[in-house]
């Protein structure tokens, strides 16, 4: 196909650090010489609230065009712990998008390479802004981040956590932020083909190397989709992740002191960092200001069909941003087995660092469904005292009825509970209300 502009794409071979981010297993830095037609554009307001007599804090409003058709709307507070609103756009199939035809029949066979993968996906890099961009071989979650499909989501403005980072109010104070795990849609649900959805999980079944989808992150831990919808459906209803091929763009740097003085260090895309030593200096360039252009945010169309219950039952399958945010603090990599030594380590040495690895332990035994879940649970409950943990070893047991070693522990705790307002007792005592 003809295109009418032609992208240039530089490799640079330097070291990427994904070492922060479990989910990327390979990477690359890029120089794109991109044209501009998948872009942003910017528009703040401050409006004047006639109740306080004050003006409101600034909303940060954008839409992430491609051809300018809107693909998504956000409405942003600027506060990086902050959620943003988020908003469908008006429909991928509107913006005739040559780029993508030519790419599609190329991201349908296996994976064989991220350099390959990246030679594939050129037409759609041509489309980008201009700049340096990490392109990361990865898996993502077809969730949203908050336990619901991916492309059930709202046309109208409405609240995203996996818009923020999340801040672990632990002993570390850590902070989780910048990983592309969680999807979201830019096609209208119409276009959903169930045969298309079909051919996908055969081909996630029966081959070794899945093919990719190709997603944009565009906001701490969520990516938009640009190709793979059907595959998200299919690895949906398969209850696995979804193989994608990720577009990171730069979203700052950072300084070190030497002599005195401020020397350039790392670049950042996301949680994943470039040493800026490495990077020809031509190719770096500082964020310019973004430019205004009003406009309005409209009702997007994206999801337009009801889903059938198929779509709504998986979604318990994968982590929620806070559990993510758990398993990554405490290097516990969704996807991996947790080795029964590391169990027995935390529970014979009660220390706060091994309390809260085992809360990611119980969320994540929960998740993969493993047989080994009620009796870490159950040594939880017994082992541990008051506090978080406890009380989410005792959630967990509550929801396996007619067992009855839970039912005994149960019983016991009632007997032995003093405190009318304990804060395990009413979860406890609900044990029963169905069978009521």
């Amino acid at each position: 196909m003809n295109f009418k502009i032609k992208s240039s794409i530089t490799h640079i071979d330097c070291h990427v650090d994904i070492s922060e981010v479990p989910v990327i297993k390979e990477a690359q830095l890029v120089y794109v010489k991109g044209k501009g037609a998948l872009t942003t554009r910017y528009h703040s307001e401050r409006n004047y609230n006639s109740i306080s007599r004050k003006y409101d804090e600034y909303q940060y409003y954008s839409q992430i065009m491609l051809n300018n058709i809107p693909l998504l709307q956000i409405n942003s507070s600027g506060c990086p712990t902050c959620s943003s609103l988020l908003a469908t756009g008006y429909g991928l199939e509107h913006t005739e998008c040559e780029e993508l035809t030519a790419i599609q029949n190329r991201m349908n066979t296996p994976f064989t390479s991220l350099k390959q993968s990246i030679d594939d996906i050129t037409p759609i890099l041509g489309l980008v802004d201009a700049g340096l961009y990490v392109i990361a071989d990865a898996v993502c979650y077809p969730t949203d981040g908050n336990g619901k499909f991916f492309w059930d989501t709202s046309n109208v403005l409405s609240e995203n956590p996996a818009t923020a980072g999340v801040y672990l109010p632990d002993d570390d104070y850590r902070y989780i932020f910048g990983h592309p795990i969680y999807l979201y849609p830019t096609l209208s649900a119409s276009c959903l083909h169930e045969k298309r959805v079909e051919y996908y999980i055969d081909k996630f079944t029966k081959e070794a190397e899945h093919p990719r989808a190709i997603v944009y992150n565009f906001s701490e831990f969520m990516n938009f989709i640009i190709d793979g919808h059907h595959k998200a459906c299919a690895a949906f209803l398969l209850k696995k992740p979804l193989h994608c091929i990720v577009i990171l763009p730069f979203t700052g740097m950072s300084y070190k002191e030497a002599d005195k003085k401020s020397i350039l260090d790392k670049l950042w895309f996301s949680s994943v960092t470039v040493n800026a030593k490495d990077v020809p200096k031509k190719h770096i360039t500082l964020k310019e200001k973004r430019k205004e252009v009003p406009f309005s945010i409209q009702t997007g169309i994206v999801n337009n069909i009801t889903w059938e219950e198929k779509y709504k039952t998986s979604s318990k399958s994968y982590p929620t941003r806070m559990e993510y945010a758990k398993f990554t603090a405490l290097k516990l990599t969704y996807g991996k087995p947790i080795e029964t030594v590391l169990i027995m380590e935390c529970l014979n040495d009660i220390t706060d660092e091994h309390q809260q690895k085992l809360e990611a332990i119980l969320y994540y035994l929960k998740l993969q469904k493993d047989q080994r879940l009620k009796q870490t649970a159950l040594l939880c409950a017994k082992k541990l005292p008051s506090g978080i943990v406890k009380k989410s070893a005792y959630q967990i047991l509550a929801d396996i009825k007619n067992d009855e070693d839970i039912e005994k522990l149960f019983i016991e705790y009632i007997v032995e509970c003093e405190d009318p307002h304990d804060s395990v007792l009413p979860i406890v005592e609900s044990y029963w209300d169905e069978e009521a």
